[in-house]
């Protein structure tokens, strides 16, 4: 876990570029790109790993925001 977040840091802070920017950057979209799969997989992770180290049921809708 702690792999993917300093991966997903690294990636982050990589940008010279606001985020939009970069999106919208032929040059930078990959890696824009990259960093939305990393996110992903560092929220599965929290369900999954954190949940389960904390003995937490995760609902359909653990992570809409409220």
């Amino acid at each position: 876990m702690r792999k993917a977040f300093r991966l997903t840091l690294e990636t982050a802070r990589s940008f010279d570029a606001p985020l939009e920017t970069a999106a919208t950057d032929p040059n930078l979209r990959k890696r824009v790109e990259r960093l939305s799969l990393q996110v992903r997989a560092l929220r599965q992770l929290v369900r999954t790993r954190v949940a389960e180290a904390l003995d937490l049921a995760v609902g359909f809708n653990a992570l809409d925001g409220d």
